[in-house]
């Protein structure tokens, strides 16, 4: 064995040593006591806070009903992973000590799993750091970027508004990251009815199909995108004006079918929405 496997295999009996201690004492008393021990691992001790972190995330979301207390544990026993310069120096390394937490996980045949992988993703959006920690798996794992997202729209379909506001800034810097989810995100976004404010900003933003997107949306009127807040006003009234060019083009040009098309998404605008038109638009 040479010394990177023996170092790893000592952090994987730390942390069964500490799993073992949440299951004797609890876990806020595990946590509190493994806080100060193991310290000969020297350069290496991060790699075990990072798991029990992990672990510390993983059992409380998995375990505590109220979302509101969730978060809170989870910020105030969380140290490493709510440090951005600490997540920018070890951000090569944070997705790979995922994948080994959620694989030591898996190979323990003695403790019973508390919670999954899902379970930590959805502790992510807790911390304020959370659009860090997204960047991370984007620009080291862009592999795993289909089945992040997978999981945090499946979090959005579960947690409550201002949890799923902070996934919105979640899945749009994935998008700031890598424009080529706009399409996708938006799409999952209208087939799961989540986040109506999200569709509008990435269709303006990145997508600029507005009229062909507000015409299948109004064809359809889903009561749950109509839904729409202050914040999406500033958005719409670029598409308004977006709508104004083509239909100035459209009549130009004589192309019937899409003038049609932009003055159907402006009724939708007007008429569903509530944006209103000023002197000279109605002129």
């Amino acid at each position: 064995m040479d010394v990177d496997d023996s170092i790893e295999s000592t952090i994987a009996n730390c942390f069964s040593h500490y799993k073992n201690s949440v299951f004797k004492i609890g876990l806020e008393e595990a946590h509190a006591q493994y806080a100060t021990l193991y310290q000969d691992l020297n350069e290496h001790r991060w790699k075990l806070e990072l798991l029990r972190e992990f672990y510390y995330i993983q059992f409380t979301v998995a375990k505590c009903r109220n979302q509101d207390q969730a978060g809170r544990q989870i910020r105030n026993g969380v140290n490493l992973l709510t440090n951005n310069e600490w997540i920018h120096e070890h951000a090569t390394h944070i997705v790979s000590m995922l994948d080994w937490f959620d694989n030591l996980e898996q190979e323990d045949r003695f403790n019973q799993r508390q919670g999954t992988l899902q379970d930590v993703v959805e502790g992510f959006v807790y911390l304020t750091t959370r659009c860090e920690l997204i960047k991370c798996v984007i620009q080291n794992d862009p592999i795993s970027v289909p089945e992040m997202l997978n999981r945090l729209l499946l979090s959005a379909g579960r947690l409550i508004s201002k949890r799923q506001l902070h996934i919105s800034e979640m899945l749009y810097t994935v998008i700031e990251e890598d424009p080529q989810y706009a399409t996708w995100i938006r799409y999952q976004l209208l087939e799961r009815e989540l986040l109506p404010e999200l569709i509008v900003r990435i269709t303006v933003t990145f997508c600029t199909d507005e009229i062909v997107f507000l015409n299948g949306v109004f064809c359809d009127l889903p009561s749950w995108f109509m839904v729409q807040s202050a914040n999406s006003i500033s958005h719409f009234m670029k598409v308004k004006g977006r709508i104004f060019g083509e239909i100035e083009r459209s009549m130009i040009e004589d192309d019937t079918v899409q003038l049609a098309m932009a003055i159907r998404a402006l009724a939708g605008l007007v008429g569903y929405l509530g944006i209103k038109l000023n002197d000279v638009e109605i002129v």
